[in-house]
């Protein structure tokens, strides 16, 4: 494996200067049977594209920053960012 292929990307969620909730993207999982039948990737074709796709690894929402749709609001702009820092 390509050291490369190894990513994970970290964000931080801030308001007002504060930090409100952390997550963590990192590279897709080498075999997940469910995954793979559900795209229909054969052997040969997942490989090549692994690097299209990022598991969400961790995600917290500190606990003393309750916000309406926070959760939600983080991972809408986390998806909007996502494909420029892969």
């Amino acid at each position: 494996m390509r050291s490369e292929d190894w990513r994970t990307v970290w964000y931080v969620a801030t308001w007002s200067e504060l930090w409100d909730a952390q997550l963590s993207l990192s590279a897709a999982a080498l075999k997940c049977g469910v995954r793979d039948r559900w795209i229909g990737w054969d052997i040969r074709s997942q490989y090549g594209r692994l690097n299209l796709i990022a598991n969400n690894s961790r995600f917290l929402i500190l606990p003393d920053w309750y916000r309406p749709n926070v959760g939600s609001r983080v991972l809408s702009l986390a998806e909007r960012r996502i494909g420029a820092d892969w």
